[in-house]
């Protein structure tokens, strides 16, 4: 009974952290209309966090895509592991590795070990398109994936909490707030304030 009841808390507690996840990856992989700007400004106050930039929904949907798409655009930067652990400053302002190489691969290796496939994630089809193993969303989503499975799984649920703590701890928690800085010096709007709250959350589920 006991085995029981302790079994009945842990799928308690990986269903509500999945659901974090799953709230954080539904706001950054969607265009945003109403029902996603209202989930992230509930996102802002659980975290205690205001976003300081009040846009209309057709501006939202510009820093969107300045933020995430357009390459070019001043407020954009590059939301993979690689990139962000391979760079660095330079003279002439901050540099950064390619979307796509070593942590990449070490990610990509996880999931296929894992069995989770981040090309099926659902949401704004161009940025599924985009989606490196090591993308911001692709962690994202692959830690409410171990979640659930430590859930559903209830005689390995050992063997996906420590895929989590050790996935956490060796990747999306070493970038995350590297990744928040440079996001936040670059303007202050939803997206930047939820990656603030991801990276608040990320960094204690570390601890």
């Amino acid at each position: 009974m006991e085995g029981q009841i302790r079994s009945i808390e842990v799928c308690d507690n990986a269903q509500i952290v999945m659901r974090v996840y799953e709230t954080f990856c539904e706001i950054l992989i969607n265009e945003p209309n109403r029902d996603i700007v209202r989930l992230g400004l509930n996102l802002l106050s659980y975290f205690d966090i205001e976003s300081k930039s009040e846009v209309s929904s057709s501006e939202l949907a510009q820093i969107y895509y300045d933020r995430f798409f357009i390459t070019s655009s001043p407020v954009f930067v590059p939301s993979t592991e690689n990139a962000i652990r391979h760079g660095r400053k330079s003279p002439v302002g901050q540099m950064f590795g390619a979307a796509c190489g070593k942590y990449s691969y070490r990610v990509e290796a996880w999931y296929h070990t894992i069995g989770f496939d981040y090309r099926a994630l659902k949401g704004f089809e161009p940025i599924i398109q985009t989606l490196q193993p090591d993308s911001l969303i692709s962690e994202i989503g692959f830690l409410a994936f171990l979640k659930m499975q430590e859930c559903l799984n209830a005689e390995d649920s050992a063997y996906y909490q420590e895929a989590y703590r050790t996935f956490l701890k060796n990747h999306i928690a070493i970038w995350v707030e590297d990744y928040a800085k440079l996001a936040s010096a670059k303007g202050d709007d939803l997206y930047a304030s939820v990656i603030q709250c991801l990276t608040i959350f990320i960094l204690a589920e570390a601890a």
